[in-house]
């Protein structure tokens, strides 16, 4: 009993500066993360503050509005809506999402292979504040037999896009900001993902005034079963 006491106590020495190695490295890989969910969440928070407070509007409104678009649009919003805008009650209140929020789980091609992803997304339903957060998790990268998470996020918040991607202990790999290009790429897949929520497509305030617009569409001369989006 007396030389089990002796040895373990010869190993406790020798194990710590192991067990230290393990808790600093585990600090190391957790910490970066702590600080990008917390960049993720502000920018959530900022897109979710941007939004407004009604969640609904009226038959009549959204047929005003309708009138203005290109008869493809107008199809599209009917075929679409789940409400019937035939009725005769005009005040009949219909839903409007404040914002939309969908989790994704899959895969991703990138450079020529298919990788594993998970991803929350976050969306501003307002054309006035278009906007979108998304958040992945990839699994890419092997490293002494272990496959390494990677964190990648796309987002357009206020006017501005941004491209950022890092693996474990805060290594970056990529990272794009507030560019021409990345701006209108970034509102070009928030248009695209909008269809998620088509009343985005259509509504520009709620009193239907123009004052604010940035959102417009425009029939096209070439194909009547065309409409041109411009922002």
């Amino acid at each position: 009993t007396t030389n089990n006491q002796s040895t373990n106590k010869q190993m406790i020495p020798l194990l710590l500066p192991q067990i230290l190695a393990v808790v600093a490295a585990t600090c190391a890989w957790l910490f970066p993360y702590h600080g990008w969910s917390k960049e993720t969440h502000d920018l959530m928070q900022t897109l979710n503050a941007e939004d407004t407070d009604y969640t609904h509007i009226t038959d009549s409104e959204l047929k005003d509005a309708l009138a203005k678009l290109p008869k493809v649009i107008q199809l599209w919003i009917h075929a679409v809506l789940s409400h019937n805008l035939n009725d005769d009650d005009d005040n009949t209140d219909i839903p409007f999402a404040r914002y939309l929020r969908i989790s994704q789980k899959g895969k991703f091609l990138l450079n020529g292979k298919f990788i594993d992803f998970t991803a929350n997304q976050e969306f501003s339903t307002r054309s006035q504040h278009a906007g979108f957060v998304w958040d992945a998790n990839m699994t890419m990268v092997e490293c002494v037999g272990l496959k390494l998470p990677i964190h990648v996020r796309d987002a357009y918040v206020s006017g501005l896009g941004m491209l950022k991607a890092q693996m474990p202990f805060g290594l970056p790999i990529m990272r794009m900001d507030d560019s021409p290009e990345l701006n209108e790429g970034e509102l070009l897949r928030w248009c695209a993902e909008a269809v998620l929520f088509p009343l985005a497509l259509v509504w520009t305030t709620k009193s239907g005034e123009e004052e604010g617009t940035t959102l417009k569409w425009q029939p096209s001369d070439v194909d009547e079963n065309a409409a041109i989006l411009e922002f």
